[in-house]
């Protein structure tokens, strides 16, 4: 990757932000550039797809401008422009392995689907940073923190792909949770179906690109009623998207595949949401 030029970084004044703040994101989003994606400044273009309506997502934006070389670089803001607009964009001034950096307060469409969709159909590498809008303020050095991209090969990716192996080999899963004397079992007693990685490693895959920080490993079962038991939970996302996280676990009871039993220490933020899917299923 290019050498990031550290006057521009000290000079963006950014509100809020020290210099240190801005250099470590500039070195994170240098290393998402060459290591994981792979991008070519003197070979591919870059379009940063962006809104201001955060200030993590203004942050965001500022460093991939620091970072990729300015004859590289398109920016659109996504506010100011018609999807049929940046499409044409897309269309025209874009080419095979070229990358789109979307940085979005809460997620970019230009149809029915994500535009993530579009841009691999067109073989166009993707960044997504998603959502910033639901991140308080107090919780963006964690994030710029986690951007940290060391290599395909780093501890862990392979504990990522360690994980896959075992989950996509497993006939049957016991999860056993516990809480202060308590001990909860849960069964899945079936396949799971194949594992997926977003571990920042697209080597031996299609498409090149994905939803940064990287860190998930991600399935479900291949048959939803083979799934009983018990089990405790510390945490969970509510209505407002943030996560909430409780010293003391409550107990969900599942009989095959359905909760059918809801511990009476559960908050009102989680029987909002457990309602909330009720009502759809």
């Amino acid at each position: 990757g290019r050498k990031v030029e550290w006057s521009r970084v000290k000079n963006r004044g950014i509100r809020g932000y020290s210099t240190s703040d801005l250099t470590n994101i500039d070195k994170n989003v240098e290393s998402i550039l060459s290591r994981s994606i792979m991008f070519d400044p003197n070979q591919n273009r870059a379009l940063i797809l962006y809104d201001n309506q955060c200030q993590l997502s203004k942050i965001l934006t500022n460093s991939y401008r620091s970072v990729i070389d300015n004859k590289s670089l398109i920016d659109i803001d996504f506010d100011s422009r018609e999807p049929e607009s940046i499409k044409s964009v897309i269309h025209t001034d874009l080419k095979k392995d070229d990358l789109v950096v979307c940085i979005q307060t809460g997620a970019f469409y230009l149809n029915d689907y994500r535009l993530r969709l579009e841009l691999f159909n067109r073989n166009i590498k993707n960044i997504e940073h998603v959502h910033l809008g639901l991140m308080p303020e107090s919780q963006y050095p964690t994030y710029i923190s986690s951007l940290s991209f060391n290599n395909a090969s780093s501890t862990g990716a392979d504990t990522g792909r360690k994980l896959k192996s075992i989950f996509d080999q497993s006939s049957k899963i016991q999860v056993i949770s516990k809480s202060n004397d308590s001990t909860a079992e849960l069964i899945y007693d079936t396949p799971m179906e194949p594992c997926l990685l977003n571990i920042g490693d697209y080597s031996n895959m299609k498409n090149t690109g994905g939803t940064f920080p990287v860190g998930e490993v991600f399935t479900e079962p291949k048959d939803l009623s083979k799934i009983n038991g018990e089990v405790f939970i510390f945490g969970f996302p509510n209505i407002q998207r943030i996560v909430e996280v409780h010293s003391n676990p409550f107990k969900l009871s599942i009989t095959n595949g359905v909760v059918t039993n809801v511990d009476e220490k559960a908050p009102n933020s989680f029987l909002e949401v457990f309602n909330i899917i009720k009502q759809n299923e």
